[in-house]
């Protein structure tokens, strides 16, 4: 089935619950069995069952089931409470203290934070480089080294990184390449198709897409073989579960069972709702920010546009060549001083100002002061974040209200 389709009916069997045509909220925090012999089965995993909401309930499997046939041809998904618990719970199960990962220098600063602050301090060393320079990512891999970690469209610097080039890198090495696609979803990049090892989402954000509950993903892409990772841990799945499922069953089992991080089913019944709709609204977030990104680049009181859908953005080549001439819903502009920058967010009256992305509606802040205000001013730059720079997530709007809310903001903002 093309994408679209497997989008709204992957996970769902319509012979149960009645004949649902939409996944039932299965809102228990036990299950029980006929017989204590049946429970130990599944305790076992020698059984398909559920037997505590910690661990498995009916509506999020069918999540994970769709979730997992967005990235055709994994081996599964798992679903965490929020995309933090996700990328926490992954790194615990890749990385044990005395070891190392690598990241591209180009994070959210929620993940930049959870390495320098969480990570490190459990004896995990995070070595950062340019996503642009091959050769130190080479010479920074070592026999430590456990894993490499991208993302495919940077927030805020809005770059595209050479991921094949990541995966060439990561594949001579024997080693897990894991891609964070928050920003673009399964329907502009097909992760597989890249050689990509795990995906990570915020299902909050674009993959849900309507700004009502907090999710998290991790996908097994189902092209790296889990009998030669180096680290030990998992290697005792690789022998309970066999090298395909060693992963997601190390995930499930021991990660959110243990960290708590499990996800709600109301919050996965949303979210699995927001599925039917994915690729008809990345199409429509492409459209509308190109049309503002285009606006905002004849602005002579804008001295700066980030959008990888613009021909003049140095990472537009390699955004056509992964996403195929979608570009997200995701920019960025200047407009030459923090006083101006909060004069246009206080004449918005559209788009709105808050923190989070991938909203059904236009929203926008100041990333300077919020959440990238604890950064130092390297680590800023590092992340293409000046003190003028506002970050919009374009909406499903009309793209002549959005643009009208913008000129006008603008208009009214002194220079």
């Amino acid at each position: 089935m093309d994408f679209a389709t497997r989008a709204l009916h992957a996970g769902m069997d319509s012979t149960r619950w009645g004949g649902a045509s939409v996944m039932p909220i299965m809102a228990s925090a036990a299950f029980g069995a006929n017989n204590a012999q049946q429970l130990e089965n599944l305790f076992a995993g020698r059984a398909p069952g559920h037997v505590y909401g910690r661990l498995t309930n009916p509506t999020v499997t069918a999540l994970e089931r769709r979730w997992a046939s967005l990235e055709e041809g994994s081996r599964g998904n798992v679903a965490f409470s929020t995309g933090m618990a996700g990328i926490s719970a992954l790194f615990s199960t890749l990385v044990e203290s005395g070891e190392e990962i690598i990241s591209s220098s180009s994070l959210f600063g929620g993940t930049r934070a959870y390495f320098d602050h969480i990570l490190s301090r459990s004896g995990v060393k995070v070595h950062y480089v340019s996503p642009d320079d091959p050769a130190i990512l080479k010479q920074t891999i070592s026999k430590k080294t456990r894993a490499l970690f991208l993302e495919a469209l940077g927030n805020p610097r809005m770059d595209v990184p050479e991921i094949s080039q990541w995966a060439k890198i990561a594949r001579e090495a024997s080693l897990p390449l894991v891609l964070d696609t928050t920003l673009v979803t399964p329907a502009l990049i097909q992760s597989r198709a890249w050689d990509v090892s795990i995906t990570v989402q915020s299902g909050t954000k674009f993959l849900t897409g309507n700004g009502t509950v907090l999710s998290g993903s991790i996908t097994d892409c189902g092209t790296y073989d889990w009998s030669t990772f180096p680290g030990s841990f998992l290697q005792q799945f690789v022998n309970r579960a066999g090298k395909d499922l060693a992963l997601t069953v190390a995930l499930r089992q021991v990660a959110r069972q243990n960290m708590g991080a499990s996800l709600s089913p109301f919050d996965a019944y949303i979210a699995m709702l927001g599925a039917d709709t994915l690729d008809l609204r990345m199409t429509r977030h492409s459209q509308n920010a190109l049309a503002l990104a285009l606006f905002l680049q004849k602005r002579t009181d804008v001295p700066q546009v980030s959008f990888v859908g613009l021909e003049q953005s140095p990472w537009h080549k390699r955004a056509h060549k992964y996403f195929h001439g979608r570009w997200g819903g995701l920019l960025t502009f200047r407009v030459g001083s923090k006083e101006r920058a909060y004069q246009v967010l206080n004449h918005l009256h559209l788009a709105r100002i808050q923190t989070n992305l991938g909203d059904a509606r236009t929203l926008a802040l100041h990333p300077a002061s919020t959440i990238h205000r604890n950064q130092d001013a390297e680590e800023k730059k590092r992340s293409g974040v000046t003190e003028d720079l506002i970050r919009v997530s374009v909406g499903l709007e009309s793209s002549k209200d959005i643009i009208a809310d913008f000129e006008n903001a603008l208009d009214e903002a002194k220079e």
